[in-house]
């Protein structure tokens, strides 16, 4: 409490500024200030603590809240990369199939689709190094790169083989070597007929042959047997 001048002490009447005040009064007022000094820098240092407390918490609190916001998004970011790199690999295994797959896909919208997941999944590395499952998901995801990459090597060797057989074909069509069933089998029936004339005139061969080798051939006489005369004739004469 403070000194009031106007106060009553109820010893004679009130107070005025020119009252004295006794020595033990002032004592007794220094100490009462100097007190109430310390409990205001008491309660002022009790009321700084617990705003510091209150701003820590308040900061732990909004770090635990970004901490789990983080943790939600690296969860269904690698979610989608998962469900994109099954997709893509089961895309990858129809395209291994080629002709007898039920459905055809284009081997280069595959791969350019896989570029782009391993460029997402690179970007996911690099911002959540933190989470194991984003950086398993990488490696899983260069692997189905380097499948495609052979996939799309296979694929290069065989048409590179069918160019070079295309060109040979043409070349055999072009110098008449080249020919379909039907023609093969025409080709083969006039060969039988020509080995079956060849036959026919070996039959005959051997009797020209000998007469090559014996000389002249000899002359045929045809009417050689003797008419006898006619009756009416010799009646006549």
């Amino acid at each position: 409490a403070s000194y009031n001048p106007a106060a009553t002490t109820g010893r004679g009447g009130p107070l005025t500024a020119e009252t004295p005040v006794p020595a033990w009064a002032l004592k007794r007022l220094e100490a009462a200030a100097a007190k109430g000094g310390a409990l205001q820098a008491r309660v002022a240092f009790l009321e700084a603590a617990l705003a510091e407390e209150k701003a820590h918490k308040e900061a732990a609190r909004k770090e635990a809240a970004e901490a789990r916001a983080r943790e939600e998004a690296a969860m269904t970011l690698a979610q989608e990369l998962a469900e994109e790199a099954q997709r893509l690999d089961k895309a990858l295994a129809v395209v291994r199939l080629g002709d007898k797959a039920l459905r055809k896909l284009d081997s280069a919208e595959v791969s350019a689709e896989i570029d782009e997941l391993v460029a997402k999944s690179a970007a996911a590395a690099a911002d959540y190094s933190e989470y194991d499952r984003i950086l398993k998901i990488g490696d899983a995801v260069t692997e189905l790169r380097s499948a495609m990459d052979a996939q799309v090597e296979l694929e290069e060797r065989r048409r590179r083989a069918r160019e070079k057989e295309k060109e040979r074909r043409e070349r055999m069509r072009a110098e008449g070597k080249l020919l379909t069933k039907a023609e093969r089998d025409k080709a083969a029936k006039a060969q039988a007929y020509l080995e079956s004339l060849g036959g026919r005139a070996g039959v005959g061969g051997g009797s020209a042959e000998a007469e090559e080798g014996g000389g002249q051939r000899k002359r045929v006489v045809y009417g050689s047997r003797k008419r006898p005369p006619k009756k009416a004739a010799a009646e006549e004469g």
